[in-house]
């Protein structure tokens, strides 16, 4: 595949490679040359959460870490623990006849 380069220095990708590579107007690509050829790459754009990723060294696991930000967890007398631990008989689907059918 072929395109001129214009006066102002511009080139036209072909549309057939847009099209394959996903290339889409408005696109940020970035130009490195690399042994005498112009490389021509998508600009990458790290995600704002994988550029903090890690920046909080805290020596220690979630759970012992949230234990220090909430306190302590309130602990349940033994029958209300059961309780809250088992599921209700109509598994929360109120109103509905056993086999979850209208």
């Amino acid at each position: 595949m072929k395109s001129r380069v214009t006066e102002r220095g511009q080139i036209t990708i072909p549309k057939s490679l847009r099209e394959r590579l996903g290339i889409q107007a408005g696109q940020v690509m970035e130009f490195t040359e690399e042994e005498g050829r112009i490389v021509l790459q998508r600009q990458v754009r790290e995600h704002t959460v994988d550029q903090l990723f890690g920046i909080l060294a805290m020596g220690q696991g979630t759970d012992a870490l949230m234990g220090q930000l909430r306190g302590p967890v309130p602990s349940l007398p033994q029958d209300e623990a059961e309780e809250a631990a088992s599921p209700t008989p109509d598994d929360g689907r109120q109103g509905l006849p056993a086999g979850g059918e209208e």
